[in-house]
């Protein structure tokens, strides 16, 4: 996320980076200096639904999470018409010399400004994973029984978000875990391994396997970067956010993304036909 905020393809900059590291370390300071005003003052200006809602540690994680929603993080369409809809837009906000502080602010309440207000408790969210028509219930099953994925922001990384106080830790997502489906963190653990062993992690050996990923999306640290054979292959598309590639065509895609088709056309040709001297095998 902290190279899409200063990658100068898509409108970043390591001011806009700085900045934003600025404004989350303001918020980190007033939660872990623990002042019971300051924090209540905090929670008025965010418009927590119920400010005393920030003096619990878990429902502070909410609080902080709830902001990276705000920016584009797998999602950055640089053609985008809408107000702070990519990258490019925000650090247009965050270099405009106002405070930081501020920039996070105004960027707040622009995506949160149809909310009657900002709800961060821990036993809200808990409640919608546990009603079996959450939308995220399933993928939250995934993370607990098969892949983790955990989205952390750790100390001495380069996170942009609030890294002190730590409070997107992995435990924090295994007690999720284990609040809702009941999942202990030693099952998630070893689910997870064996999820490596059967599918080969990053030494995956399926043939034909065409690894395409976008440098301004995160998850690219997940994939296969580098070919474990000869019958595999790797892209990395410069600029592009999360399979770009594969939306439909328009007239202001990226040029790095129209090549990328082209290239996956092209491959996927050669494994069909056999063309090369190769003898297609199936992934």
């Amino acid at each position: 996320v902290a190279f899409s905020m200063n990658d100068t393809t898509v409108g970043g900059s390591p001011q806009c980076l700085f900045n934003i590291r600025t404004a989350f370390g303001s918020l980190g300071k007033v939660i872990a200096e623990g002042h019971q005003g300051d924090l209540l003052n905090l929670a008025k200006t965010f418009g927590v639904c119920d400010p005393n809602d920030i003096l619990d540690g878990k429902n502070q994680k909410m609080f902080l999470e709830g902001f990276w929603g705000l920016f584009p993080l797998q999602s950055n369409d640089p053609s985008c018409q809408g107000e702070y809809c990519n990258y490019e837009k925000i650090c247009d906000l965050f270099t405009d010399n106002q405070a930081p502080e501020n920039n996070l602010l105004t960027l707040f309440q622009h995506g949160y400004g149809d909310e009657d207000c900002y709800d961060i408790k821990w036993s809200s969210m808990l409640d919608d994973l546990k009603n079996e028509s959450s939308q995220d219930r399933s993928w939250i099953w995934q993370t607990c029984t098969e892949f983790g994925f955990y989205q952390t922001c750790d100390p001495d990384t380069n996170c942009p978000f609030t890294t002190y106080p730590w409070l997107s830790t992995v435990q924090s997502y295994l007690d999720i875990c284990e609040d809702v489906f009941g999942v202990d963190a030693q099952t998630t653990t070893q689910d997870i391994s064996l999820s490596n062993v059967f599918y080969g992690g990053w030494n995956y050996n399926g043939t034909n396997v065409f690894f395409v990923n976008g440098d301004v999306d995160p998850w690219h640290a997940s994939s296969v970067l580098t070919p474990n054979d000869a019958l595999q292959q790797t892209l990395m598309v410069k600029g592009a956010s999360h399979h770009a590639w594969t939306h439909p065509s328009k007239p202001t895609d990226q040029a790095s993304v129209v090549a990328a088709r082209l290239t996956i056309e092209s491959l996927v040709d050669e494994w069909v036909t056999g063309r090369e001297g190769d003898t297609p095998r199936s992934s």
